[in-house]
């Protein structure tokens, strides 16, 4: 499972998806941040730190990429997006990306 980043919204599931033993992928800085309590001013909400069952326990820099299933799967971080830790789902294979939280977010970047 891949975090395209650390919102409630997108990590909420994490703790059930852990503990079955799912593992879980996100850029350093989604971990770092799910590792101890943030504050959404948009929402005024308080996000307690995550369990540790919930936390990714495969972390990576600017992008990584999976050979899965016959498919190439890049996941390529977004430098100052939604979040810090924002990233890009690209199947290449399927020619499909799943830009997570980016809608409303310009963003230019190549893919290779």
């Amino acid at each position: 499972m891949i975090n395209t980043h650390w919102h409630f919204d997108h990590t909420g599931g994490n703790e059930n998806m852990g503990k079955a033993d799912v593992i879980i992928v996100a850029h350093d800085q989604v971990r770092e941040r799910m590792s101890h309590d943030n504050f959404i001013k948009a929402f005024n909400k308080k996000v307690p730190t995550s369990p540790k069952v919930a936390l990714p326990v495969i972390t990576f820099n600017d992008e990584v990429t999976f050979h899965l299933n016959n498919q190439e799967i890049q996941v390529i971080h977004q430098d100052n997006s939604h979040t810090d830790g924002d990233s890009i789902v690209f199947f290449k294979t399927a020619n499909v990306v799943h830009m997570g939280e980016l809608h409303a977010v310009p963003i230019i970047f190549f893919l290779r």
